[in-house]
């Protein structure tokens, strides 16, 4: 989906949800969770792990319990490393 036609997806569900219209959204992005839900719930190996807010958690939170383990927060390559060519 390119982020256009994402943009376009997510203002119509912010609409069904003005409406009143649950919503359920299944996706890994957390970006677009923490940026369209209410309430988030996590499954992991298909059992409900969690459900919270939206405003009593964060990315990082979510990816713990996503996983069940901390997970190391993503580290941008350096220059040095984006330029090596193998």
């Amino acid at each position: 989906m390119t982020p256009g036609e994402a943009d376009q997806l997510f203002d119509t569900l912010r609409q069904m949800k003005n409406e009143g219209k649950t919503v359920i959204l299944t996706t890994h992005k957390l970006k677009e969770v923490m940026a369209t839900a209410d309430r988030i719930s996590v499954m992991r190996k298909g059992r409900m792990i969690h459900t919270i807010d939206r405003s009593e958690t964060n990315e990082r939170e979510l990816a713990r319990l996503m996983v069940g383990k901390e997970v190391a927060p993503e580290r941008k390559a350096s220059a040095r490393t984006r330029d090596v060519r193998c």
